[in-house]
């Protein structure tokens, strides 16, 4: 018998934040029509895709001013272009309102760690995945707000996903689009650090 186990991610959290980013400038599988990959192309080398292997389609950020949650759909994703990759993370972890500096820290730092991970994970294994994503769900409430639960990251979304045993290089798409997450968690790990005014 065959079975898919679910789980619901943001149960461990209070209030999630969530956001989900498209991994890979390469968005089409080898069986692709010539259609679609002439599509799949087309929407990578319009979007941050093909330049930075990464893409935000989207994120839920709760507003605690208006106790409600504020959601960013794929149009945005989009519509930025590379320059704008920090501040639509900063839209996702947003400094004012939700948590102190400190709490803000601990969530970059938990990110950056797990990303971290999986990267080191990617280089090592025997597999191409096309158009999978990255998960990140971090806790935007201060008052239940747990160290050891900050965030979550997880990699998600293996329908095109194939394993490649013969083949001793790693995914480089989808490495790129890790990477290039890296360095905006790095540079804002230096912003929150060195110019935030709370």
């Amino acid at each position: 018998m065959q079975a898919i186990v679910l789980e619901n991610l943001t149960d461990y959290f209070s209030i999630p934040n969530i956001c989900d980013i498209k991994l890979g400038k390469i968005l089409y599988d080898d069986d692709a029509t010539e259609e679609k990959r002439e599509r799949m192309i087309k929407s990578a080398m319009d979007t941050t895709s093909y330049s930075t292997g990464m893409r935000f389609t989207g994120f839920k950020v709760w507003n605690s001013k208006t106790e409600s949650y504020e959601t960013t759909g794929k149009e945005y994703g989009k519509s930025i272009k590379s320059h704008e990759l920090q501040e639509a993370l900063r839209k996702f972890i947003p400094t004012p309102h939700t948590l102190t500096l400190e709490q803000l820290k601990l969530v970059v730092s938990s990110i950056l760690k797990q990303v971290q991970e999986i990267r080191d994970a990617v280089k090592i294994m025997p597999f191409r995945a096309i158009s999978s994503s990255l998960l990140i769900v971090h806790e935007a409430d201060s008052e239940d707000f747990l160290e050891e639960q900050a965030a979550m990251v997880k990699l998600i979304d293996f329908a095109h996903t194939r394993l490649t045993p013969d083949d001793s290089l790693p995914d480089t798409n989808i490495l790129l689009g890790i990477n290039t997450l890296i360095d905006l968690l790095y540079s804002y790990n230096d912003y929150i650090n060195e110019e935030v005014d709370y």
